[in-house]
């Protein structure tokens, strides 16, 4: 006896349906079979004694076996129209799966599929600049960032500018710029960064002012995009930062970056000869 599942595709978005079919291969005749589409998000995922499981979504469709040597069932689920989408890292989960079970001897025997469940169109915005300002001891700096929203496999980048605002103002001892992705539990002290890229400029008393400069920081194509699910979220932070000659407390501004996933190769617009 075997029981299997197959189903048309297996990456959909919410509020669309799945349709697909259960295969029964020698079942004996009036065998309870159930198939259900579940969700769940999970928290603490590979520690036995400590996860949290947040049921997301249940729904189930029951038949009985005809005893043919080989019977295929329909069957069809609809998906919520407002539901996160899946994500996995090594302590975080958001995952669906469909499960087709029976129990024709002593033994339950179980199919699983699973599904991946992609986020919504991305809200994509037009290009909004964002500017940040840091002042110390008659110095400001700028911080112009192009883009606060970015696909994974672009960069992030913009134009520092260093400037005094008083006369004989000390140059900071250190600028410091940096990128940072963080996934953090909402009901655990979990909070892990996932990855930081950062760079410092020490400014010299003898660089003529004001001082230009450029920053890109990318972002990879496997990076996770930012989202916010009901036992965790996922988020990036753009961070520049000045610390006044001789040391001192940093002056900083920080800065939320939104990451989408790019599905599909993202176009390049077409260059104009001249």
């Amino acid at each position: 006896m075997k029981i299997d599942l197959a189903v048309d595709r297996q990456t959909l978005r919410p509020g669309e349906g799945i349709t697909g079919t259960v295969e029964l291969r020698d079942y004996p005749k009036g065998v309870k079979v159930t198939v259900s589409l579940q969700g769940e998000e999970i928290v603490g995922a590979n520690h036995l004694f400590r996860s949290y499981v947040l049921p997301l979504l249940e729904d189930s469709y029951t038949f009985q076996s005809t005893g043919e040597k080989v019977q295929s069932e329909p069957f069809s689920f609809n998906l919520p129209d407002k539901i996160p989408p899946s994500y996995a890292s090594w302590d975080l989960r958001c995952q669906y799966f469909l499960k087709a079970r029976a129990r024709p001897r002593i033994l339950e025997e179980i199919s699983r599929l699973h599904l991946t469940l992609l986020p919504p169109a991305d809200p994509w915005l037009e290009a909004n600049s964002k500017e940040m300002v840091v002042e110390k001891g008659g110095v400001k700096l700028i911080a112009h960032v192009e883009a606060p929203h970015v696909y994974t496999g672009e960069l992030v980048r913009g134009e520092l500018l260093l400037s005094q605002e008083e006369a004989h103002a000390q140059l900071p001892e250190r600028i410091s710029f940096r990128l940072a992705a963080i996934e953090e539990s909402k009901v655990s002290d979990y909070r892990k960064v996932l990855w930081l890229q950062s760079h410092d400029i020490e400014p010299t008393n003898a660089a003529e002012m004001p001082i230009n400069g450029f920053f890109e920081f990318p972002v990879d194509e496997t990076a996770p995009f930012t989202g916010e699910w009901n036992l965790f979220r996922v988020h990036y932070g753009f961070r520049v930062g000045m610390t006044p000659a001789g040391g001192g407390r940093e002056e900083r501004q920080s800065l939320p970056i939104q990451v989408y996933r790019a599905y599909e190769p993202i176009e390049t617009p077409p260059q104009t000869e001249f």
